[in-house]
């Protein structure tokens, strides 16, 4: 093995002109420290005897971070830990377990590790009540974790401006003020679980303002609007208008109807036993003979295929994010047919969940249901002790309160003549007109 009286420019001359074959050059005047060159490239190694047994300690790569000086350095610096004792492949464990670590905290801090690690973390249940959210949020917030990763890459967390987000949320707000709101909440929530997880300094997302800010929507359907609206899911076909359809026959959320398994309906299709929903509790929905015609009238895939409602051959549910794209391609163009065959046109226009606040409008205008019973049907959840101590399933009022809004429904669909004033009577004032003449 040949030895060298190391200098820095007979090392960079020995680097610049060796063949491409490894050789180890031996220091003189440092017994123990040793050059490995290979073609342009020079690696530091201490060899050192222990107990008999001869190691070899990488020291690190020549250059301007390991030169000679530093070298012999660090072969003093291993000499002194041998002799207190330390073995030498212990410091070089302790080392690598130190740089795997520090890897490992690098790696928790990516927005494309720590993203997915707040979604699973935020689903978990914490103390006594289950913080699981609904398939539909879930969903959502899964979508604009993709989002948020695809946008930033993996980047440090720490790294991200407050700019950038707001320039993101921009973009986001402009295709769709709801969508930026969720996408806000999101962004929010991973950063200030990035804060406490990381102990960042700093949280860019903090004072970031609401982008998508927008007024309640009071929007409810009178009956010619039903009837029109009816009439265009009718012709909109399989699957948006069915699920439309059957949304305004039960009034429950369009996300929840388009996730609607086979294996929830029961008692040969009079129930659908709902147990991923917003308010996070099981809840019997009644189909009346409207609900169960739709439902019969939707094609029957495969077992493995098991969603009612489905763009995807029954692979999948109706996403709620292609709700809007859906509305502009099926049920609009199918109300302008609908205008044609001389149906009454809307006031104005509608979104999915109006078709909801219809149902509520309706079962306590026209079916003179009590406010408990319209609760219980549209499933809004219940706080307090009544959360606690209340754990029927109201199935009898439930029932009871949407058989007399489906024979409304029909009523609507095919109203009665016009009576000698000229007005047609609703089924609520044909009640009162016959517990009069009683």
């Amino acid at each position: 093995m040949p030895t060298k009286d190391f200098t820095t420019k007979g090392i960079e001359a020995l680097i610049a002109k060796h063949p491409a074959v490894r050789v180890d050059y031996f220091d003189k005047a440092h017994k123990g420290l040793c050059l490995r060159v290979h073609g342009t490239s020079a690696v530091w190694y201490a060899m050192r005897r222990v107990d008999g047994k001869l190691f070899r300690v990488k020291l690190g790569p020549y250059g301007d971070a390991m030169g000679l000086k530093e070298a012999r350095a660090k072969l003093a610096e291993l000499k002194e830990k041998i002799e207190k004792g330390e073995h030498p492949q212990t410091s070089v464990a302790r080392e690598r377990a130190k740089l795997a670590e520090a890897r490992a905290k690098d790696r928790e801090r990516l927005l494309s590790v720590l993203a997915p690690k707040w979604l699973e973390v935020h689903q978990l249940p914490t103390g006594k009540r289950s913080r699981t959210l609904s398939v539909p949020i879930v969903r959502d917030y899964k979508r604009h974790v993709a989002a948020l990763v695809a946008e930033f890459g993996d980047r440090d967390i720490g790294t991200i401006r407050h700019s950038e987000l707001h320039a993101y949320l921009e973009g986001v707000r402009l295709r769709s003020a709801a969508e930026a709101n969720k996408a806000w909440t999101v962004l929010r929530r991973i950063f200030r679980y990035a804060r406490g997880a990381l102990n960042l300094t700093n949280n860019p997302a903090a004072d970031i303002d609401k982008p998508g800010s927008h007024a309640e929507r009071t929007r409810v359907l009178n009956r010619d609007e039903i009837r029109t609206v009816w009439r265009a899911c009718l012709l909109a076909g399989y699957p948006y208008g069915h699920a439309m359809r059957f949304a305004l026959c039960t009034g429950q959320r369009i996300g929840e109807v388009g996730a609607l398994l086979r294996s929830d309906l029961v008692e040969d299709g009079a129930w659908w036993i709902q147990r991923t929903n917003k308010s996070r509790r099981r809840t019997d929905v009644h189909l009346a003979s409207l609900a169960r015609a739709i439902v019969e009238s939707c094609p029957k895939f495969d077992d493995d295929k098991p969603h009612v409602f489905s763009a995807t051959g029954g692979e999948g549910p109706l996403r709620s994010d292609i709700w809007s794209l859906a509305m502009r391609r099926h049920i609009e163009p199918a109300i302008e047919l609908a205008y044609a065959e001389g149906l009454p046109k809307l006031t104005g226009p509608f979104t999915r969940h109006d078709l909801r606040r219809t149902v509520s409008t309706g079962l306590r205008e026209w079916c003179l249901a009590d406010h408990d019973a319209v609760e219980r049907v549209l499933n809004h959840a219940v706080s307090g002790l009544r959360a606690h101590y209340d754990q029927a399933t109201h199935r009898p009022r439930v029932e009871v309160t949407l058989k007399r809004w489906d024979q409304e429904l029909r009523t609507i669909l095919n109203p009665a003549p016009a009576d000698k004033s000229g007005t047609v009577t609703s089924l609520q004032d044909q009640r009162r007109k016959r517990a009069r003449s009683a």
